[in-house]
């Protein structure tokens, strides 16, 4: 039987240089930021079932991470002296996008899989968008393309709808320059095969590593290989190698229970479930904790949307069982 290989990619990204210019506050930053990402550090590593590490490769973008303007619109840009000392070890290289995507184009070509954890990100928006970025960085039109891009992200922050949605972003292909990869989102098997035991949810209880609303449990790269690898001290580098050696780990984990097929799961965090589901059918000891954590995060939303009244009323149920409970 012909070996398998599967190439792991992430990705850090900034956005468009205006940004910091147009934003008022982090939350509009932030709708830039996951609306238009430029990638300024990428790595990946080729790898087989085991785990075994075959090839790494790690990048700093040129024409991203050595323009202030665009670099410093990155919510880890106080980062750079850690990517300085990298580059003057040898351990990260600089490089032009166009010579990265054709090393990550001839080493796709030799893998049966592509992945990486939250792959729509990754391979539907950031490297797509740095890829339209790069062809007008090198073309004549460039200004009036960055104008009408700064016109969009101010409709954007407005409030005004998103019409650049990609119809295929939850296919699971990864389509880089005429060319298709089968991809599989490391975030939506982790949680379909990995993390949807009640061994985790009470992990994430006895740990409060729950979601901002605390109405979810946290699902991320990070708490998923902290509970996998027992590593519960660490902590993510976010630096694009590193990250995709820690995911490559959560694929070999996940492989060990089965061929993976291409897939993609819109909001994979639903399939462990709701918190307040969990703690008033299975775990009475977490109903308070579910409470107050809920009860915080009210404190900082408008409470008189539907969505604050829908906390409300789990407000109230979680109560109400506390007191049945005791």
């Amino acid at each position: 039987m012909k070996k398998k290989f599967y190439l792991v990619l992430d990705t850090e990204t900034a956005t468009l240089p205006f940004a910091n210019d147009i934003c008022h506050n982090a939350k509009e930053k932030q709708t830039i930021a996951i609306a238009k990402p430029l990638v300024y550090d990428i790595g990946w590593v080729i790898v087989d079932r085991n785990g075994t590490i075959y090839k790494r490769v790690n990048y700093l973008v040129q024409e991203t991470f050595f323009v202030p303007n665009v670099f410093n619109t990155a919510y880890y840009c106080d980062k750079r002296p850690i990517y300085m000392d990298l580059l003057a070890r040898g351990e990260i290289s600089a490089k032009l996008w166009n010579d990265i995507m054709m090393e990550l184009e001839y080493d796709l070509s030799g893998c049966d899989l592509v992945s990486a954890y939250n792959a729509c990100f990754d391979f539907k928006k950031a490297i797509p968008y740095t890829e339209r970025y790069i062809y007008r960085l090198y073309s004549e039109s460039y200004n009036d393309w960055e104008k009408g891009q700064r016109r969009h992200c101010e409709r954007l922050i407005s409030g005004a709808p998103d019409d650049s949605k990609n119809p295929d972003y939850l296919k699971p292909v990864f389509k880089l320059r005429g060319n298709e990869y089968p991809m599989c989102d490391l975030w939506g098997l982790a949680c379909e095969r990995l993390i949807n035991i009640d061994k985790y949810r009470n992990y994430c209880l006895d740990h409060n590593l729950l979601t901002a609303s605390a109405i979810y449990f946290k699902t991320s790269a990070e708490t998923s290989f902290q509970y996998l690898m027992n590593q519960y001290d660490f902590i993510e580098d976010h630096t694009a190698l590193s990250d995709a050696i820690i995911e490559s780990q959560i694929l070999a984990k996940a492989l060990k229970r089965g061929a993976v097929q291409p897939m993609v799961t819109a909001f994979p965090f639903r399939n462990l479930g709701t918190t307040y589901d969990y703690a008033m059918q299975k775990k009475p000891k977490y109903i308070d904790l579910v409470a107050d954590a809920i009860s915080e995060y009210m404190k900082g939303i408008n409470t008189e949307t539907p969505y604050a009244m829908r906390l409300e009323n789990v407000l109230m149920e979680l109560r109400c069982k506390a007191l049945a409970e005791e």
